[in-house]
């Protein structure tokens, strides 16, 4: 097992021994070389893991046959996830784990509609947005039946009660036609116009659902 506290040797020699500045010296130079160490050995570990791969998902993508990415490594550790997960014969639980492979999420569930040949991917209280949507449905469009049509839904369940709120604006807007008044100075008509506008204000109070 590797430990996740940095070297230092120091701690397995008497205390009396480091008094000796040479020797305290020495063991902070190994220590860090320790350290050095130790951390390229857990970086080598957290290549194995697909959640933690970092470089190491050029092997990965390699290995499933899939093109080597330049995108972010969230997104292509769903591609790697998603890939692993849909070797298997597709069914409710193949399809779920897909969804889960791209959306993080409570729960995952597949709504079969038998009737009409569809089914729906329900994603219940998402903690984020999709890593990449078009990249899910290429999957499932992938991995389905042919004759059968899907769609995705995101659930969210609150707890709290709802407060709904808003307001109603009405108008009304009367077009006055302009007047010709024939004034003795004037050498020409002059007509004066004016628009008016009604308003009606109304305000809906605020309930609890």
């Amino acid at each position: 097992m590797i430990r996740n506290n940095p070297c230092d040797i120091s701690r397995y020699v008497p205390d009396f021994v480091l008094k000796d500045q040479a020797f305290a010296e020495n063991c902070g130079a190994q220590s860090a070389e320790h350290e050095l160490l130790r951390q390229r050995i857990q970086d080598v570990l957290a290549q194995f893991y697909v959640d933690t791969a970092t470089w190491g998902l050029d092997i990965w993508e390699d290995t499933l046959a899939l093109p080597r990415g330049k995108d972010a490594f969230e997104l292509r550790r769903a591609r790697v996830k998603s890939k692993l997960k849909g070797t298997a014969t597709t069914t409710t639980k193949v399809l779920e784990q897909i969804g889960a492979a791209f959306v993080a999420c409570e729960k995952v569930s597949v709504l079969e509609q038998y009737a009409d040949y569809f089914f729906k991917l329900q994603f219940t209280n998402a903690t984020r947005g999709m890593v990449n949507c078009a990249e899910m449905v290429d999957r499932i469009e992938e991995l389905k039946p042919a004759h059968l049509g899907f769609g995705l839904s995101v659930q969210q369940i609150c707890a709290g009660p709802l407060i709904f709120g808003g307001a109603v604006y009405t108008h009304q807007h009367i077009t006055v036609q302009p007047a010709a008044f024939n004034l003795p100075q004037a050498t020409m008509l002059e007509y004066i116009g004016q628009a008016v506008m009604v308003t009606n204000h109304v305000t809906i109070g605020v309930g609890k659902s």
